[in-house]
């Protein structure tokens, strides 16, 4: 008996990484955006490399804090089907919520 078992060639990494350079909260898991719409303008995401990505989606998210019972948001995520992190702008989070990152 065998079996065969396929897996994608890129696996999602589910984890938010802080990127105090970004200028947008970037998600390549539409699934994550609790509001969404398609995106038609023509920007695209440009990396560090000098690649450029397309746009999917906008959306918004929201959490909780794990240390207050303040609702967090996500305002204005892109949602970039070709990335396989999620990054989230550090200066864009502290305003829209008020709050400060400290590292």
């Amino acid at each position: 008996m065998s079996s065969m078992v396929a897996t994608p060639n890129t696996l999602t990494d589910m984890s938010w990484y802080p990127n105090s350079g970004a200028t947008n909260h970037l998600t390549p898991d539409i699934n994550t955006l609790m509001t969404k719409q398609d995106y038609t303008g023509s920007d695209q995401i440009r990396t560090g490399n000098g690649t450029s990505m397309n746009i999917s989606h906008i959306g918004q998210s929201s959490f909780y804090s794990r240390f207050s019972p303040t609702i967090l948001t996500l305002n204005q995520r892109v949602h970039v089907p070709s990335i396989t992190k999620s990054f989230l702008s550090v200066s864009k989070f502290a305003t829209d919520n008020n709050v400060f990152c400290f590292f």
